[in-house]
């Protein structure tokens, strides 16, 4: 894999020693790496399955939200998010 693209590894050891649970908003791409090491613990907003099983609507509404475009900010306290990693 190529670690240009990957989240930090040293959020996974950090996530687990302080026992987070919750709701996670992630960036899509990394949301199936989220899954794998997260769950059930936190929920995962978004992963890579983006067409396939998330409406147009919530992909639309991240989207707004990973760019900072207007209804994106309250899109993400409407998911009441306990943590976000971008």
């Amino acid at each position: 894999m190529d670690a240009d693209w990957l989240p930090e590894p040293e959020v996974v050891p950090f996530v687990k020693a302080h026992a987070f649970s919750g709701r996670l908003i992630t960036w899509f791409g990394w949301g199936e790496y989220a899954l794998w090491h997260f769950e059930p613990d936190l929920r995962i907003s978004m992963d890579g399955r983006r067409e396939t099983i998330y409406s147009n609507e919530t992909l639309n509404n991240h989207l707004r939200f990973y760019f900072d475009q207007p209804g994106g900010r309250a899109y993400a306290r409407s998911l009441v998010a306990d943590f976000v990693w971008l």
